[in-house]
């Protein structure tokens, strides 16, 4: 009789996962590999449009990737459907469930309400949608949604900060165990140069670097990045820009007429490090709704951070000691006059810090994943 316990079999729920790009999937994969090295699981992955690197096939086809708001929502709705539909059927004894797409979750509470699962909330839904003002939240499709979201926790839930976790436990989530797993954070062997490396052409030691590096959508404030770049000192400052979202083409086409900007239609990971400054926005309507992961990644390239956003956003709890806010109790632009080379290196040290202090974060987050998925897995 063999004393060696099987696998655990956990299906991972999410939208996109390697090799298809997106921030999302990306945390996942890397949650995946951290199992794979301790062993004791058997994963398999519910998705779209994608073979996955784990073997799992492809099972939903995307619906709609426009931009119509309407049709968009509509699509995610059978799409995240269809993907809990199809994961339910897997022979599974854990569900990881992510909120991409939206109503991921919703239809989690609805179907999975039997079985054992988790949920990882990269970003809150229903609130996600009042934010983003596509209903209100006195409607009563959103009070249905908030309705089956608290009436069905999950058994285990990862927020991406403790704002969030303290949100969540408030409103929806009492008496539901949980941990807080910080997303974007990159080892920091990802920036390390090798020896034939050449430094991008738009390096300039004389002047300071910011970049905008990611997505700016919905819920980051394009005002808000167009302003400050208007204010930069062509002979002090110098600012790249590479970003999609649906706010990307207004901030290009403005940023495009400043010869302080440089737009890369694509910057590799390991040359984020050149950059010293990272311009991280967000609406205060979606703090705790949304927490970008580009400001940690910044952190772990050793990038101070200028952020425009709610000083109680998890996204300030984590980065305060390496960069600076701009918001509603702030001077705006004034701020510049506060960032030199001094105040630069100062807070570069601090990233520093902050970056590892980010790696243990996220391996104790890890350790207490692992712990509940043994206990639900029994």
């Amino acid at each position: 009789m063999s004393l060696v316990s099987p696998p655990i079999r956990l299906c991972i729920v999410n939208r996109n996962y390697p090799p298809v790009k997106g921030a999302t999937g990306r945390s996942a994969r890397n949650f995946v590999a951290y199992l794979e090295k301790i062993g004791g699981f058997d994963i398999q992955v519910v998705t779209v449009d994608s073979l996955s690197d784990t073997g799992s096939k492809t099972y939903v086809k995307s619906l709609y990737d426009g931009k119509l708001k309407i049709l968009r929502l509509f699509s995610t709705l059978i799409e995240s459907l269809l993907l809990i539909r199809v994961a339910k059927k897997r022979e599974a004894d854990v569900f990881l469930i992510l909120t991409d797409p939206p109503f991921l979750n919703y239809w989690a509470a609805r179907f999975l309400s039997n079985k054992k699962w988790i949920l990882w909330t990269m970003d809150l839904y229903p609130e996600a949608f009042t934010a983003g003002r596509l209903i209100s939240s006195s409607n009563w499709l959103y009070r249905h949604y908030e309705r089956v979201i608290k009436n069905n926790p999950p058994d285990f839930f990862i927020a991406l900060g403790p704002g969030q976790n303290n949100y969540l436990k408030t409103k929806y989530f009492n008496n539901t165990p949980s941990t807080v797993l910080p997303v974007g954070v990159i080892d920091s062997k990802e920036f390390t140069a090798s020896e034939d490396e050449l430094l991008p052409s738009w390096t300039n030691d004389k002047k300071i670097i910011f970049g905008y590096i990611g997505t700016i959508g919905e819920a980051h404030d394009a005002q808000a990045v167009i302003g400050f770049i208007e204010h930069l000192d062509d002979k002090k400052h110098h600012c790249i820009l590479c970003c999609s979202g649906s706010k990307a083409e207004s901030v290009l086409d403005k940023a495009s007429n400043y010869p302080h900007v440089t737009i890369l239609d694509y910057l590799p990971q390991n040359e984020m490090k050149f950059i010293d400054i990272q311009i991280v926005s967000l609406l205060s309507s979606w703090t705790h709704t949304c927490v970008p992961s580009k400001a940690l990644s910044g952190i772990s390239a050793l990038n101070a951070i200028i952020f425009f956003g709610d000083i109680k956003s998890d996204t300030w709890v984590y980065t305060y000691r390496a960069g600076w806010c701009v918001s509603n109790e702030t001077n705006g632009f004034d701020i510049l006059s506060e960032i030199d080379k001094k105040s630069l290196f100062k807070r570069k040290k601090e990233a520093y810090k902050i970056s590892e202090d980010l790696k243990r974060q996220v391996l104790l987050s890890y350790q207490a994943i692992v712990c509940e998925l043994k206990k639900l897995g029994k």
